[in-house]
């Protein structure tokens, strides 16, 4: 009979070295697997020209300060995000799209 993720983890205080070592290799896949999913969740929900938020998290300057720009390029990680003249590079999870209105 194979050892299935559930019945490891029913049984996670009787597990040998082996079995320990599998199961923290699968709950690691998943963690990953779950975590792209949502990268690619968030890049896909925004797109080049659409105005966004985003809290100024620098320590010295603009600590707690909202910026409002507009997406001028996508990453696989981040968005440039055009503000004035400044260039930021903010990650896609602390964007917040605005709403516009439509005429």
């Amino acid at each position: 009979m194979q050892v299935t993720f559930k019945m490891m983890l029913d049984n996670i205080g009787e597990l040998s070295s082996e079995q320990s070592v599998v199961l923290a290799n699968k709950l690691i896949s998943n963690i990953k697997n779950a975590n792209r999913t949502y990268c690619l969740f968030l890049r896909n929900s925004f797109s080049v020209g659409e105005d966004v938020c985003f809290k100024d998290i620098r320590p010295v300057a603009g600590k707690g300060l909202i910026r409002f720009g507009r997406i001028t390029k996508t990453g696989r990680i981040n968005a440039t995000v055009i503000i004035g003249e400044t260039k930021w590079k903010v990650p896609f999870n602390r964007l917040k799209a605005l709403q516009t209105k439509k005429k």
